[in-house]
């Protein structure tokens, strides 16, 4: 009797002593960040957080939380965590196992950029290499395993507002890219006419000329709808930012740019470009899969400062308009 009521004091002693351990506040006094890398281990994990000073009691720490792995049958999250000082034990397992105080950066990408410039964003918050990144986005394996077929990922990347892990690798980051891209996609063409019968190669080809023509919301529908016009009608699509692309996103453009024998020159090739020229955002998506419905067939720029076009049927129209513009550039210098 005497043994087990020695038993059950210590047994009770002992439990009482681990719930002591296990909510302590930490010592920290200021937050410290810490990386568990992919595949860490329960005991590994345990190493990190005591060298760091994070835990005092690294068996105890590691039993816990093979305990509660297994009972609650969660998963430790790697990544790198921001701690905020005074977390108890408890609050650290259970941030580990809900990726809680992961180190986080928003970065919002502007519509109409191309992939490189994803990829400088993403380095200048210190997230990942830009030149991995770009190899990634030019990868034969990962351009055929997202059914793309083009020689990069250009257009496949929607300029939204993101979250990303602090020090993600370039392949997380471009697979969180283009997965968001691929489902804003879906959601788009189920509800869009697409009476052009384009594929989704061709849509994105085209809104990204969209996007480089207008920044205006009520133009866009529009000039889809030119463009796909001219198609139907055998012209060339004559459209200056697929020759800017080609050289690098050249602002004035000259005669003798229009002559230059490539692809994506629609001055010389009929139909759309290769490829999309940059990232367009969803609402030129949007646009290329319900074009407006009408007979024009050129634009110029009003030439206001408003950045908003001209559009017209015929070249006599046309050629009035670009009369008007010049006269009023001119008159502004």
């Amino acid at each position: 009797m005497y043994f087990t009521l020695i038993f059950i004091i210590g047994i009770i002693s002992f439990f009482l002593y681990v719930n002591f351990i296990i909510n302590k506040k930490s010592n920290l006094e200021n937050p410290v960040k810490v990386v568990i890398p992919k595949g860490s281990s329960i005991n590994n994990i345990s190493d990190i957080l005591l060298k760091n000073g994070i835990i005092e009691h690294k068996t105890l720490f590691s039993y816990y939380m093979k305990y509660l792995s297994f009972v609650d049958k969660k998963y430790l999250k790697a990544g790198v965590y921001l701690f905020p000082p005074e977390l108890s034990v408890s609050q650290i397992i259970d941030a580990i196992f809900n990726a809680k105080y992961l180190y986080i950066a928003k970065i919002t990408f502007p519509e109409g950029i191309d992939y490189k410039a994803f990829a400088s964003l993403l380095q200048s918050k210190a997230l990942i290499d830009s030149t991995k990144f770009v190899e990634l986005a030019v990868s034969d394996s990962l351009l055929k395993s997202r059914d793309i077929p083009a020689n990069s990922i250009e257009g496949y990347l929607l300029p939204e507002t993101y979250e990303f892990f602090i020090e993600s690798s370039a392949k997380d980051a471009i697979d969180k890219l283009l997965n968001y891209h691929s489902k804003m996609y879906d959601r788009i063409s189920a509800v869009s006419s697409n009476n052009a019968k384009l594929n989704k190669h061709e849509i994105l080809t085209l809104a990204s000329i969209v996007e480089a023509e207008t920044p205006d919301d009520d133009e866009r529908e529009r000039v889809a709808g030119l463009y796909l016009n001219r198609i139907n009608k055998n012209m060339l699509l004559q459209a200056d930012p697929t020759v800017a692309y080609i050289l690098n996103g050249k602002k004035r453009l000259l005669y003798e740019d229009l002559k230059i024998d490539n692809p994506y020159n629609t001055y010389k090739y009929k139909g759309l470009p290769p490829a999309p020229i940059n990232n367009p955002g969803a609402k030129s998506i949007r646009a290329a899969l319900n074009p407006e419905s009408h007979n024009y067939l050129f634009m110029v720029s009003i030439g206001d400062g408003s950045k908003r076009h001209n559009f017209a049927e015929n070249l006599n129209e046309h050629n009035n308009y670009v009369r008007e513009y010049r006269k009023r550039v001119k008159s502004q210098n």
